[in-house]
């Protein structure tokens, strides 16, 4: 068994600036909400941190990473930032899951919409509409990364961002 933390990034400035999409910084309530979600789970063990390359995913890793770095008992991860992880779709996501080595026990995966939400039912079957800093706790029913694939898990549990 392997489990998989997907996370939305936290809300993002508009993108009626003239900024490049990948170049959006987190909204002052995106940063919240990510404190937030980084204190309600933390790794245990070894585990794994990917996130997308863009500003508001890399936050959203920096954010929740600060948090467990300040909690006992909390493993904190490298962040990895992955290229191929901005606006990536299930397909991508998979590839880099299955690259992850076996000594992890967990892995996180910090990215947009639609791509986000398209994994989780690619790996459950259930559909999930990921609003921004949302997460999902999937238990993989593999012992081994590159096993990853098409309904290899179920939902442990969603932990939606708390709302103003």
């Amino acid at each position: 068994m392997k489990d998989l933390f997907l996370m939305r990034h936290g809300e993002a400035e508009s993108g009626s600036r003239p900024v490049p999409d990948s170049l959006r910084a987190l909204t002052p309530r995106g940063r919240q909400n990510c404190i937030q979600q980084g204190k309600k789970v933390h790794p245990h063990g070894p585990h794994r941190l990917v996130t997308s390359s863009a500003i508001r995913t890399i936050q959203t890793a920096g954010l929740v990473t600060e948090v467990w770095s300040e909690m006992a008992g909390a493993t904190v991860p490298q962040i990895e930032i992955e290229e191929r992880g901005y606006l990536a779709e299930p397909d991508m996501w998979i590839q880099l899951a299955a690259s992850t080595e076996e000594r992890y026990s967990g892995l996180w995966l910090i990215g947009h919409n639609p791509g986000m939400s398209a994994l989780v039912t690619v790996l459950t079957g259930e559909y999930m509409g990921l609003s921004t800093s949302d997460l999902v706790h999937i238990r993989l029913n593999v012992d081994h990364w590159h096993a990853i694939g098409v309904n290899s898990g179920q939902v442990v549990e969603r932990y939606p961002p708390q709302q103003p």
